[in-house]
């Protein structure tokens, strides 16, 4: 049962791992995309008279063009009409939150809808990316733990690791799984939820949001944490058992019977032959009377 449960925690770990580096990849633009970003926007049909209003990002007018903004955990993209956007803080359509500022991005004058998504997804983008990192490193690390154990190391050195399972693995897969709920909460309510037409500056009809793949397998690798915590608990239960018990007493030596000043399998004591039978009562004994001498 015991193997069972630590297959299953290393093949947690093994996905957890894989999807947090998968998010990871959203972290910047590369080569003029972001498949594993957090959250992208579009605006459609830009009229002039929206240039102002577009969250001071492009000061120029933009009548009848697309503009496209992908948001990442460290960095985003913004283009127009597929090419880069430059100025306003963004260099070939790249920046990075953390060189996010309301004068530079300007977005001072912006409304406050405005203000709150962008100052939002500046904060809780960045945060993410850590809560993945820190995840990243504290599934890998049991999937290591938990791959020497089933090859079967170092005997002396698994023996030590008593201490490890009794007081610092419950802490660890805690952590781990507030990673994740780190990431779903943090930048579901502090960015996802203020990406919307108020927040861009442009009428609904103009705005198409939609989620990033990044924030996907952060809920799918949120939800495997969980399940892995309550595998690590499970697992950790049945080492503790073993560790605890008692050694067997060894069957090679087996003990006396009552009768021979012991306890145990009466049928494995040595025979010991009644050369001397009892006397009957009436010759001052106790024991089987067919056995004592007749009278004359």
């Amino acid at each position: 049962m015991a193997d069972k449960i630590g297959i299953s925690i290393m093949i947690c770990a093994g996905l957890v791992c894989t999807l947090y580096v998968m998010m990871l990849c959203g972290s910047q633009e590369v080569s003029g995309g972001m498949a594993f970003g957090g959250v992208s926007y579009t605006i459609t049909d830009m009229k002039a008279k929206t240039t102002a209003q577009y969250s001071g990002v492009f000061a120029v007018d933009i009548a009848d063009m697309e503009a496209k903004t992908s948001f990442g955990w460290i960095g985003l993209y913004a283009t127009l009409d597929g090419k880069g956007v430059n100025g306003n803080g963004f260099n070939d359509g790249s920046a990075t939150w953390f060189s996010y500022d309301e004068e530079k991005w300007g977005h001072s004058e912006s409304d406050d809808k405005v203000k709150e998504m962008w100052k939002g997804c500046s904060r809780t983008c960045p945060l993410s990316f850590f809560s993945a990192l820190l995840g990243l490193l504290l599934s890998g690390a049991f999937l290591t733990l938990l791959w020497e154990e089933q090859i079967g190391g170092d005997s002396a050195k698994l023996a030590q690791r008593k201490d490890l399972w009794a007081k610092w693995v419950p802490f660890w897969i805690t952590l781990c799984m507030l990673c994740g709920v780190t990431i779903v909460l943090a930048f579901g309510l502090g960015c996802y939820r203020n990406v919307t037409a108020e927040g861009a500056g442009v009428p609904e009809d103009m705005f198409e949001a939609s989620i990033g793949g990044g924030f996907i397998v952060a809920i799918i690798a949120t939800c495997l944490s969980i399940v892995m915590m309550v595998l690590v608990f499970m697992h950790r239960a049945d080492k503790l058992a073993v560790l605890k018990a008692p050694a067997n007493r060894p069957k090679n030596f087996p003990m006396q019977s009552i009768g021979h000043g012991g306890l145990g399998d009466e049928s494995r004591a040595p025979y010991r032959p009644n050369k001397f039978p009892m006397q009957s009562i009436g010759h001052g004994g106790l024991g089987d009377e067919s056995l004592a001498p007749t009278e004359p």
